[in-house]
């Protein structure tokens, strides 16, 4: 997924018994960006597909307060290639999250 600005992030999942086992990504090299996805990823391990697709944005900005403002959209860009991982699982094997 990728924004206006040119950032782009897609993330990996492994799943196993409808849990999330391992999660990894690429993106482009924001730092913010690179934090708010390591923070998702260490927060959706071992956590349902229900539980880890509710993770939000604002979750993501509260958890890294120091990141300026103007940086905070890039919880939005990681939420949403995450929800779009999780989405194509769901979609594929044919289960609720």
């Amino acid at each position: 997924m990728s924004s206006r600005e040119g950032l782009a992030v897609r993330f990996y999942l492994q799943v196993r018994d409808e849990k999330i086992a391992a999660a990894s990504f690429e993106s482009t090299t924001c730092v913010t960006l690179v934090a708010y996805c390591e923070l998702l990823c260490h927060q959706a391990e071992r956590h349902t597909l229900r539980d880890a697709i509710a993770l939000s944005p604002a979750e993501l900005a509260a958890a890294l307060p120091d990141v300026p403002p103007v940086k905070r959209d890039r919880a939005l860009l990681a939420t949403a290639a995450f929800q779009s991982a999780i989405a194509q699982i769901v979609c594929g094997a044919g289960v609720a999250p």
